[in-house]
């Protein structure tokens, strides 16, 4: 991406035709060494830790499986610069940009990654306790242990990314609202089960909590100047991209020699663009309700089965004694 030259700009009513072109975002080929390097700190940190080989690369198969439903939704939806990386001790995420995603298509993509993994856990549980594949181990558990840990409504997660783009996306103080929630019940459950990573997951959402007040605070400077944040980076007007430019570097003196990449990017992360398509309000419903059953359903299956293990081992006992 080439920077424009940067001539001053007064804020005002001027003619489209006295701005240069806006900076242009390319795409950018995939990262796949930097996925392959992730992927080997990932396993020999594991393994460091004194890990068995064998759960080592059953969790990475369970994720591998999870983040490719993420891969290949962003990949059917028409995302950009896609890639995927592993984060040690904490798991992966896919990475990719569309700036007018529909609702349905940031719900199919959200749901591509659990859904597939809880139906695989489900299919693999069943022929292990019900045609006795004893050499599973203990790959449906996890299977469906992670990916139903992932559905919870808390952000970063992918349940609190779904409640997200349902109800709070757009809507400041819901969304500061949620994170806050979020920060608190991951805090709470880095004290109940002594985990550090929970504990560093709790500080990213503060720190993104932090982010949003500066971000919102930048907002109403635009909104001062009548500046429309409702569109995307595509649709904003030379005009407009410039009139915001000079405001940035006028408000924040860091960026008064920046190039026009740095503020680019900035304006791109502070708009707030309206998805191509919403979805009415059945529809939401009705989403919740699939998810409510996508967490509930297996861990109910789940139970039953132990249940039975544990009546039976409990009657074999009584019978021996």
């Amino acid at each position: 991406m080439s920077d424009p030259e940067i001539q001053p700009v007064e804020i005002g009513e001027e003619s489209s035709q006295n701005f240069p072109p806006k900076p242009e975002f390319s795409e950018q080929a995939p990262n796949i060494q930097g996925s392959i390097i992730s992927l080997v700190i990932f396993i020999g940190i594991f393994l460091l830790l004194g890990m068995e080989l064998r759960m080592v690369f059953i969790i990475l198969l369970v994720l591998l499986f999870h983040e490719l439903g993420h891969f290949v939704a962003m990949k059917q939806f028409g995302y950009k610069n896609v890639n995927m990386f592993f984060v040690p001790l904490f798991g992966a995420f896919v990475s990719g940009e569309k700036e007018e995603a529909s609702e349905k298509q940031s719900v199919v993509t959200i749901l591509a990654g659990p859904v597939p993994g809880i139906i695989l856990g489900l299919i693999l549980l069943y022929l292990e306790f019900s045609l006795g594949f004893n050499q599973l181990d203990r790959l449906p558990e996890v299977f469906l242990s992670l990916n139903i840990l992932n559905l919870l409504p808390l952000l970063p997660l992918d349940g609190g990314r779904l409640i997200e783009t349902l109800f709070t996306k757009g809507k400041v103080v819901l969304e500061n609202f949620f994170l806050i929630l979020s920060a608190l019940l991951v805090i709470g459950l880095s004290w109940m089960l002594n985990s550090i990573p929970a504990l560093v997951i709790a500080a990213f959402i503060l720190l993104q909590l932090r982010k949003n007040f500066k971000n919102q605070k930048m907002r109403r400077w635009f909104s001062e100047e009548r500046l429309s944040l409702q569109v995307s980076y595509a649709r904003l007007t030379d005009s407009d991209f410039w009139r915001m430019d000079a405001l940035l570097r006028n408000r924040v003196p860091e960026l008064a020699m920046a190039p026009a990449s740095i503020t680019a990017m900035m304006i791109r992360n502070l708009l707030m663009p309206q998805p191509a398509q919403k979805l009415n309000w059945p529809s939401r419903l009705g989403i919740v309700v699939f998810w409510l059953l996508c967490l509930l359903i297996p861990v109910w299956i789940y139970m039953q089965i132990h249940w039975a293990e544990f009546s039976q081992f409990g009657g074999s006992a009584e019978i021996s004694a």
